[in-house]
């Protein structure tokens, strides 16, 4: 067997190989799909078939006519958006100023905030709920806030716990210290404040960065 008969069957094993792994993986994704059309005796009588033999649309009407689907992808929609326009705007705007500022306590603070990044949420679950159901003039809570629910059961509960994640502050610091620093000194002799510097100057800059921010949150 020569050299390049021993790299076509080598090739060709490859093939073989990523074809049977893939369509491990994929068959449970089809199996499915394919269940969802079946009658429910069907899915018992021919457990692993991926043809119907009865092609139904019932299990779709019972999920939508049973469960409020639409609110539930509502929910999760308004959620996810309003995620990633919070971490996206102030994860850059908290990043512009660890990278492009200076002020005092800024190598401590960073440091504090990436330390926050290895405390598991399940410890903070408790005391965020009190904090949000306590919260001083919301939710029919008093100046103590005492007499009502304050965040629970509103969507920003969720939303403002999660308006910016550490992860964000620190991709974005990272991303904005590539930049040069060149562009804001020159806005800023020209008489452009800090604000104005972070959203004329670097935004076209940091789109990519806020884009692949965007998404990590979505």
């Amino acid at each position: 067997m020569n050299r390049r008969q021993k790299k076509y069957i080598k090739s060709v094993s490859w093939y073989i190989g990523a074809i049977v792994i893939a369509a491990i993986t994929v068959y449970p994704f089809l199996w499915m799909i394919a269940t969802s059309f079946k009658q429910e005796g069907d899915i018992f009588a021919n457990p692993l078939s991926l043809i119907p033999e009865d092609f139904s649309w019932n299990n779709y009407t019972k999920l939508f006519s049973t469960i409020p689907f639409g609110r539930y992808f509502l929910n999760s929609t308004i959620l996810a958006v309003s995620g990633a326009v919070t971490n996206v705007f102030f994860g850059a705007l908290a990043g512009y100023a660890y990278a492009k500022l200076k002020f005092k306590g800024k190598k401590t603070s960073f440091r504090l905030l990436l330390t926050s990044m290895m405390i598991p949420g399940v410890v903070t679950m408790i005391p965020q709920f009190l904090i949000l159901k306590f919260f001083p003039l919301v939710g029919g809570n008093n100046l103590f806030g005492q007499g009502g629910q304050g965040f629970i059961n509103n969507y920003l509960a969720i939303i403002l716990p999660g308006a910016v994640g550490a992860y964000a502050v620190f991709f974005m610091k990272q991303f904005f210290e590539t930049l040069p620093d060149e562009l804001a000194e020159a806005a800023r002799v020209d008489g452009c404040n800090e604000f104005k510097i972070f959203y004329k100057i670097y935004p076209l800059l940091a789109s990519s960065g806020n884009i692949r921010n965007s998404c990590r949150c979505l």
